[in-house]
């Protein structure tokens, strides 16, 4: 059994906020949304069954990424996250290929779910 990440984050290919949202209203029970800036790095939040979500838009070239704070959700891991999201959104997703921990190297490595398919990927420039 997988023991449940403390937070969640994923990058998903060509996603605005309004989808993002929509995807989040169709997984969970109340989805309010806190902020948006469109100035530098395009944001937004939301409180997620009163927990904060944020997405930070072209967060690595044409991926957005969506960042559970905490881990409040029914995934246990960033890839069961990435899986619903791509099945919810159609679009590609990514996520790292474990948990993040202190002695991990400089470069983790990526899954990549794309028209269904789930596959290991090297994704060099994902480490800003």
């Amino acid at each position: 059994m997988t023991h449940a990440f403390p937070d969640l984050e994923i990058y998903v290919k060509a996603a605005t906020f309004i989808a993002i949202e929509n995807w989040l209203k169709q997984e969970f029970d109340t989805v309010e949304r806190i902020s948006e800036n469109s100035k530098g790095q395009p944001s937004c939040s939301w409180k997620v069954n009163g927990n904060t979500v944020l997405a930070f838009g072209k967060a690595v070239n044409d991926f957005t990424s969506i960042w559970f704070k905490t881990n409040f959700t029914q995934w246990n891991t960033d890839l069961d996250c990435a899986k619903a999201c791509a099945a919810g959104l159609g679009l590609e997703t990514r996520c790292s290929d474990g948990g993040w921990q202190e002695s991990d190297d400089e470069n983790p490595g990526w899954i990549q779910i794309k028209d269904g398919a789930i596959r290991p990927i090297a994704w060099p420039n994902a480490n800003k």
